[in-house]
């Protein structure tokens, strides 16, 4: 005989994980519940059910998680308030990493049923989200205990700490914060979005906001940090190109180590997973760079077709890693082209580039307009050259 059975459990036709809930603890004798997000929208139509059952010796405990201030404080409070009066425990998150688990756990004394799918204990998640859950009839309890054993290691280990007044009090002003955050973001994206609608040309207001933030931020990501690093590495990028191209004999497996050492200093992610195949086409890419270095000053389309002509027949040696070369020469006259670069544009309303640039869809005249566009970006900011304007690029993308 099957020990569980399983079925599933979807909001829909007026009925709802919600009263699934409530129809499970009219009897339950014991609860354990892991919930990613609590809202009052979910508490209050099972908080007299709770209230009950709990009344009647029902044994319960949340573990509740306080990640991006999704959680009511209040709703906090009022299951404190219960574990004053009756057998409740309650829990908080308290771990680096995000509190995301969706269980309800219900036990009978023999028998058991455990909820475990996307439903959060909030108005949505119990009624009217789509949301999917297994519901299953954990008949010796093997389940419910499995779920009791990990609430018990996480409360160990601290990644779940026992609720307190103070530790309460101290989420609320937190989330009170974030509130008023939340609403000013709200405007100032609505402000952007209707700027950019009609608008012709860049709009810089929201990249000069980010850069403000950059300019604030002392760790390693922010602008201070980041422009000794980038001012570091493109001069040690333009020796190694030099180099490059100054290798008499070009064997593919010593090739790949002055490779790996050049894009070291680039700033494009994803460069090391092409190495190898990029070395099979070592002499084309070194004849390609000395011819670069042979020319005088050129424009940007023709510096980009110079190298296109050459990497078109490299495989893996795309629109970034050309790009990076020519910026590395040159951080005056070439930007850096890739995904990061061309979403930073868009924030300017320039939607003007593909979100994935590739040596098939960028000609020499569109890199020429992008090196344009993104001057015009530069400018309006007042950064010192491209490398300053692609540091701003990688931080809005990725902080």
């Amino acid at each position: 005989m099957d020990r569980q059975q399983v079925q599933l459990l979807l909001n829909e036709d007026g009925q709802g994980h919600g009263d699934s809930i409530k129809c499970l603890l009219v009897k339950a004798k014991q609860i354990e519940c892991m919930i990613a997000f609590a809202k009052m929208s979910g508490l209050k139509t099972t908080l007299p059910i709770l209230e009950k059952s709990l009344g009647s010796g029902l044994k319960a405990r949340f573990a509740i998680g306080l990640d991006f201030y999704q959680t009511d404080p209040e709703l906090l409070r009022q299951l404190f308030k219960l574990s004053r009066r009756f057998s409740l425990e309650l829990y908080l998150s308290n771990s680096t990493s995000t509190f995301h688990p969706k269980i309800y756990a219900i036990s009978y004394g023999k028998s058991c049923t455990v909820l475990i799918g996307s439903a959060n204990l909030t108005g949505g998640g119990l009624w009217s989200n789509y949301e999917a859950s297994a519901q299953v009839k954990d008949l010796d309890g093997a389940l419910f205990r499995s779920v009791r054993s990990h609430i018990d290691d996480l409360v160990n280990s601290s990644e779940l700490v026992e609720a307190t007044p103070k530790r309460i009090a101290e989420y609320e002003r937190r989330h009170l914060i974030n509130q008023a955050q939340q609403r000013l973001a709200k405007q100032r994206t609505k402000e952007a979005i209707k700027r950019t609608e009609n608008k012709v040309g860049a709009d810089t207001q929201t990249l000069s906001e980010i850069l403000h933030l950059m300019r604030e931020d002392t760790s390693e990501k922010g602008f201070d940090a980041s422009m000794t690093l980038r001012n570091s590495n493109r001069a040690r990028a333009s020796r190694k190109i030099a180099e490059i191209g100054n290798l008499q004999k070009v064997d593919p497996a010593k090739f790949v180590r002055h490779y790996e050492e050049l894009i070291g200093y680039f700033h494009s992610g994803g460069l090391h997973r092409g190495k190898n195949i990029i070395a099979n086409s070592a002499a084309l890419f070194r004849t390609a760079v000395a011819a670069l270095m042979d020319e005088g000053p050129l424009t940007p389309g023709t510096a980009y077709k110079l190298l296109h002509n050459h990497f078109q027949h490299i495989p893996r040696a795309g629109v970034n890693v050309i790009t990076e070369v020519l910026h590395a020469i040159d951080s005056q006259q070439y930007a850096v082209m890739n995904k990061n670069a061309v979403s930073g544009l868009r924030l300017a309303g320039i939607w003007d580039f593909p979100m994935e640039p590739n040596k098939a869809t960028v000609s020499s005249e569109e890199y020429e307009h992008f090196c344009q566009q993104a001057n015009v970006v530069r400018k309006a900011l007042k950064l010192a050259d491209f490398s300053e304007l692609d540091a701003l690029f990688n931080y809005a993308y990725w902080q």
